[in-house]
């Protein structure tokens, strides 16, 4: 996941973690809404793991962002019941930026492409990088 404040990219894996695919950037509401919604959505595509991308500074210091996702990572695992990770996210949305690139579109349905695409990046990431013992 890429935690925005008015946005929240999803992506998913399959089950032999070859393949990542975005799932529809979820534009948030509330956060009763919001949690309501990703616990639906990690029940109905059975989720063992949450990625959720961590924001922090390139010094490797931790952001104000950085710190809210965790704060939101807590919130998830309580409502859920899933295992979250936060994984280093530097430099995803620029490169999801460039992944969107000549796509027509504009306004919101593209911040909605971009979070998309950065959640993907970070999955990818984290898949590529992970601890073997990880799922």
């Amino acid at each position: 996941m890429d935690v925005g404040e008015r946005r929240i990219g999803i992506a998913l894996t399959d089950e032999l973690h070859f393949t990542v695919r975005g799932l529809p950037t979820l534009v948030r509401k509330n956060r009763k809404t919001d949690f309501k919604t990703l616990s639906s959505v990690i029940r109905d595509h059975e989720v063992k793991l949450v990625v959720l991308g961590n924001p922090i500074h390139i010094s490797g210091e931790k952001s104000d962002q950085s710190r809210k996702v965790e704060r939101f990572a807590e919130r998830l695992r309580k409502h859920s019941d899933v295992k979250t990770e936060l994984w280093d996210e530097r430099l995803t949305s620029v490169e999801a930026e460039e992944m969107i690139g000549g796509r027509r579109l504009r306004g919101e349905e593209r911040k909605q492409a971009i979070d998309q695409a950065a959640a993907m990046l970070i999955l990818e990431s984290y898949l590529r990088n992970r601890p073997t013992s990880s799922p």
